[in-house]
C-alpha cells in the first residue's frame, strides 16, 4: 500500500469518526417537556428529566433558579447533600426532594448544556390559615371599627367576612388585604363575625371575633370610677419578612378615656409618612407598617395614659427567630417549638448549673428541613452532653439568616438522671442485645437442619 492511499484511507476513517461524534451529539436530546408540578407540603417531589440516546460522558445537570447548582449527574454539591438526590432509572435523571416545605418553590432546570435543557415550575401548596388581629371588641355606638384577619397559604388565601346568625351591616367594606371595616356602628351591629379564608387547596379556614357594640353613656347617668389605664397585646413577638406589611394592636381600657400613641426603640414613631400609619377606636389602637424595612425592626411600644397614670405594652418585630417555647420532657429529653418566617439555621442550647448566674456553656445543633411546620420550626434533643445527677438551668436560642434571635422568655430547670438510672437502661440494652446473640447459634443450628445440611 503507497504511503498516498494510507493517507487517503486515514483520513477517511477520521472524518467518519468525526461525523459519528457530531450526529451523536445531535442525537442527544431531552426528551422531556418542562411542567408545572404542584405538591402539598410535607410530600416527596418527583421532577423527571428524560435524555435520549445520552452518553455518560455528558453530564446531567439540575440548577435551582438557573443560578444554583445543585447536581452535576448524581454529585449533589455540598451545600445540597442530603437534602435532595437525583436517582437514575435508565435515561431518566429524577430529581428527588423529600418532605417539601414553601421555599422549595422555584423553578427547576435539567440541562445538557446551554442549548439542550428544560425548565420545570415546582408549586408547593399550603392549606389556608387564618388568625385575627383581636380576640374581641368592646367598643361604644358611632364609633368606627377596623378588624384584620391575616391568612397564610400557598397559594395566598383570600379573605371574605360573615356575620353568624344575621347579615353583615350594609355599611361594612371588607378590603382585599382581609380587613373588615365598620363605620358609625350600632348597637344593632354587635354579634359574632368570622373571617373565611380559602385558597382551593384543602379546607376553608376560619377564625372568629366577638363584637360588642354599647350605647353611649347619658351625662346625667352613673359614670364608671376612675381609673389608670389597663392595656394588653395578643402577640408580643412578630415574625416578618422585609417588603411585609405589618399590623400591630393593642386593647386598653381606663376612665377617663384614654390616649394611645406608638414608639419604636423608645423613641417616638413617625406615623406622618405613608409608610406607617395608626388608627386610634374606642378601646383598641393599630399600627400599620407597609413594606417593611430592617431599619424598622425592633421593639413597638404601645402607651396608653390619662389623668390617672400611664402604662405600655411591648411589641417585638423582626425577620431573626422569635424566643422559643420551652417544654421538658421525660429521659433527659426537651422540646421547643421557634416562630420564623426565614429557614433556622441553627439552635444554640445554653446551660448552667442551677447555682450559677451566667450561661457560659452551650451545645449548637444544626437545623433540618423536618424541623419546619410552616411558620414554626419544633425540635426535640436529649441532653446527654450534661452530666448526670444535676439540676440545670436551660436556655435556647434559634438563628437564620437575619442572626440569632431572642432567647426563650423563661429558661427551664431540668433534673438529669443520675449513674444509676444510666446503668440500669445500659444493663436492660446490653441483656436484650445478650439475648439475641444467644439465640444466635440455635438459629444457625436451626437453619443448617432445615435446609437439610
Amino acid at each position: 500500500m503507497t504511503k498516498i492511499t494510507s493517507i487517503v484511507i486515514l483520513s477517511f476513517l477520521l472524518a467518519i469518526s468525526l461525523a459519528t461524534f457530531i450526529t451523536a451529539a445531535e442525537d442527544i436530546t431531552i426528551t422531556t417537556k418542562g411542567q408545572v408540578f404542584t405538591y402539598e407540603a410535607g410530600q416527596e417531589a418527583e421532577l423527571p428529566c428524560q435524555v435520549q440516546d445520552s452518553n455518560k460522558d455528558y453530564p446531567v445537570i439540575w440548577k435551582r433558579n438557573e443560578d444554583k447548582i445543585l447536581f452535576i449527574d448524581e454529585e449533589a454539591q455540598e451545600e445540597f447533600a442530603g437534602k435532595l438526590e437525583v436517582r437514575k432509572e435508565n435515561s431518566n435523571n429524577l430529581l428527588i426532594i423529600s418532605k417539601i416545605a414553601p421555599y422549595d418553590s422555584a423553578n427547576y432546570t435539567c440541562m445538557l448544556n446551554d442549548e439542550i435543557k428544560i425548565m420545570h415550575k415546582l408549586v408547593v401548596i399550603v392549606p389556608p390559615k387564618v388568625t385575627i388581629s383581636l380576640n374581641s371588641v368592646l367598643t361604644r355606638q358611632g364609633e368606627n371599627v377596623t378588624v384584620r384577619c391575616f391568612g397564610t397559604g400557598e397559594p395566598r388565601p383570600t379573605i371574605d367576612w360573615r356575620r353568624i346568625g344575621k347579615e353583615i351591616p350594609n355599611s361594612a367594606a371588607v378590603l382585599k388585604d382581609g380587613t373588615l371595616q365598620l363605620p358609625l356602628i350600632n348597637v344593632s351591629s354587635s354579634g359574632t363575625y368570622e373571617c373565611i379564608g380559602s385558597n382551593k387547596y384543602g379546607k376553608n379556614a376560619t377564625a372568629r371575633i366577638e363584637i360588642t357594640v354599647n350605647a353611649r353613656e347619658e351625662r346625667d347617668g352613673n359614670m364608671k370610677e376612675e381609673a389608670i389605664p389597663t392595656v394588653e397585646t395578643n402577640k408580643t413577638y412578630i415574625s416578618v419578612n422585609e417588603g411585609d406589611k405589618v399590623e400591630l394592636v393593642c386593647r386598653y381600657d381606663g376612665n377617663p378615656s384614654p390616649e394611645a400613641n406608638w414608639l419604636i426603640n423608645s423613641f417616638s414613631l413617625n406615623v406622618t409618612t405613608e409608610s406607617a400609619k395608626f388608627e386610634n377606636g374606642y378601646s383598641y389602637t393599630t399600627l400599620t407598617i407597609n413594606n417593611i424595612t430592617a431599619k424598622s425592626f425592633g421593639d413597638y411600644i404601645c402607651r396608653v395614659s390619662n389623668k390617672m397614670g400611664q402604662v405600655q405594652t411591648q411589641i417585638h418585630v423582626s425577620a431573626a427567630p422569635g424566643p422559643p417555647a420551652l417544654t421538658v420532657l421525660e429521659n433527659n429529653e426537651i422540646q421547643w417549638d421557634v416562630e420564623s418566617k426565614q429557614p433556622i439555621k441553627e439552635y444554640k442550647v445554653l446551660y448552667r448549673p442551677a447555682n450559677e448566674d451566667k450561661f457560659n456553656s452551650f451545645q449548637t445543633f444544626r437545623a433540618s428541613k423536618d424541623d419546619q411546620r410552616g411558620d414554626i420550626w419544633h425540635r426535640t434533643i436529649k441532653l446527654d452532653f450534661l452530666k448526670p445527677d444535676t439540676e440545670y438551668e436551660i436556655q435556647v436560642q434559634a438563628r437564620n439568616g437575619y442572626g440569632w434571635g431572642s432567647n426563650a422568655r423563661n429558661y427551664v430547670k431540668v433534673k438529669t438522671s443520675s449513674q444509676e438510672e444510666k446503668k440500669t437502661e445500659k444493663t436492660n440494652a446490653n441483656s436484650a442485645m445478650t439475648a439475641v446473640a444467644s439465640s444466635l447459634p440455635l438459629l444457625i443450628i436451626s437453619g443448617y437442619i432445615f435446609c437439610g445440611y
